[in-house]
């Protein structure tokens, strides 16, 4: 038997379900089929490269933009990503990042959370980032989270994806099956706080940003 031959890129799709359980307050719950993609970012310009369905900053069937995260600037989601870590304090570790986000499908994105995990030089998962995106899109706040936090529970949220190598006939299949993916997205928050507010769920109308109430974190 020869042996299978290993995947051209470590970058992957993944599929699998979101569930999500509200402790306190109303009760509620939901569990959603989603598609994300785990990107390397040192490998996306060859990926743009090799793959006919995969376009970087460009209109591809899927594709990943510069400017769908951490604010856009132009300067790239590595530097931008590296000037955060270090606004905040931190060492940004040496080796390889990957992201965990809802690439476009068809031109739109929507990504209530993205995962930036970050590894040392000895490819050792040394720091997760989270940007956290609001509805409407655009409205979005980027976030640092401690994986040994501990604290009561409010929301349980769990995610479990089983990953793909990324290549033209695994997009082509995704897109098949998930050909609306991210409007999906969009339009089940909105559905599952109508729900919610059914139930007797307050509702805040969202405050103007203030910088300053920012650093200093929730009262």
């Amino acid at each position: 038997m020869i042996p299978a031959s290993p995947p051209r890129f470590r970058s992957s799709l993944c599929e699998g379900f979101v569930t999500h359980r509200r402790v306190e307050g109303p009760r509620h719950a939901f569990r959603y089929r989603v598609l994300m993609t785990l990107l390397d970012l040192d490998e996306i310009p060859d990926l743009d490269r090799s793959l006919r369905l995969f376009g970087h900053d460009r209109p591809r069937p899927l594709s990943f933009r510069d400017r769908d995260h951490l604010g856009g600037s132009g300067r790239g989601v590595r530097a931008e990503l590296e000037g955060l870590v270090r606004a905040e304090g931190l060492g940004m570790p040496a080796g390889r990042i990957l992201l965990l986000t809802n690439c476009r499908v068809l031109g739109y994105v929507f990504n209530p959370v993205s995962f930036f995990y970050c590894h040392d030089a000895g490819d050792r998962l040394a720091l997760v980032v989270a940007e956290v995106e609001l509805p409407p899109p655009g409205s979005r706040v980027e976030a640092t989270i401690d994986l040994t936090r501990s604290g009561a529970t409010r929301i349980a949220t769990h995610l479990a994806l089983e990953a793909r190598p990324m290549s033209d006939r695994a997009i082509l299949s995704a897109l098949v099956r998930f050909p609306f993916q991210t409007l999906k997205v969009i339009a089940a928050i909105h559905w599952e706080a109508l729900l919610l507010w059914g139930k007797g769920a307050p509702f805040f109308p969202r405050p103007p940003y203030d910088p300053a109430a920012a650093e200093r974190g929730p009262a």
